[in-house]
C-alpha cells in the first residue's frame, strides 16, 4: 500500500476519508442552538415534500444527504487503498481508479463552489492535487520498458536486419 509508486496515491485516499470526517464535523456543528440557525432546522423540519408514502421533510433529506454523501468519501477511500494494496505498478487499475476519483472529485468540488462550502473545497482540492500527480507518475512508470532478455529475444530481429531474413533465425 505504501510500496514506492503507490506512495501519493495512498495518501490522497486518506486524504478522501479525512475530508469524510471533516464533512461529518462540520455537518454536526452547523446546527448548534443558535437563534437564527434553530429558526431555520425548524422550517426545514416542517416543510415535508409530497413523494407519496414516505413524505421526508427538507431537513431529513439533507442530513440523509450529507451522511451519505460522508459514508460515499470513505468507501472510496477505502477501496483505493485496497486497490493500492494488491495492484502492481503498472497495473491499469490504478490508473483507471485515480482518473476515476479525479472526475469524482472534481465534481465534488464544484458542487461545493456553487454552495460555498469552504472547508471541503480546500481538503478537496489538495486531494485532487494528489491524485493529480498520482496519476501523472503512474502512467510515467507506465513508459519504463523493460529490455526483453533469454528466449524469443529474437522474434522481430530479422525485420530490421539489412540483410533480410538470412539473419539467423530459423525458418518459420
Amino acid at each position: 500500500m505504501f510500496r514506492k509508486g503507490h506512495k501519493l496515491f495512498s495518501f490522497a485516499s486518506i486524504g478522501l476519508i479525512v475530508t469524510a470526517f471533516l464533512q461529518i464535523i462540520l455537518y454536526a456543528s452547523v446546527w448548534q442552538d443558535e437563534l437564527a440557525t434553530s429558526g431555520l432546522a425548524l422550517a426545514m423540519q416542517g416543510y415535508r415534500f409530497d413523494f407519496g408514502p414516505g413524505d421526508p421533510s427538507v431537513m431529513e433529506s439533507h442530513e440523509s444527504l450529507s451522511i451519505a454523501l460522508a459514508v460515499f468519501l470513505i468507501w472510496s477511500g477505502l477501496q483505493n487503498l485496497l486497490i493500492a494494496r494488491y495492484t502492481g505498478l503498472r497495473d491499469k487499475l490504478m490508473r483507471r481508479t485515480c482518473t476515476f476519483n479525479l472526475v469524482m472529485i472534481a465534481l465534488l468540488l464544484v458542487l461545493f463552489s456553487l454552495y460555498r462550502m469552504l472547508l471541503p473545497v480546500i481538503c478537496l482540492a489538495i486531494v485532487e492535487v494528489m491524485f493529480f500527480i498520482a496519476r501523472y507518475r503512474l502512467r510515467r512508470s507506465k513508459i519504463m520498458r523493460v529490455p526483453i532478455t533469454g528466449m524469443g529475444s529474437h522474434i522481430g530481429s530479422h525485420i530490421a536486419s539489412p540483410s533480410g531474413p538470412s539473419s539467423g533465425m530459423p525458418p518459420v
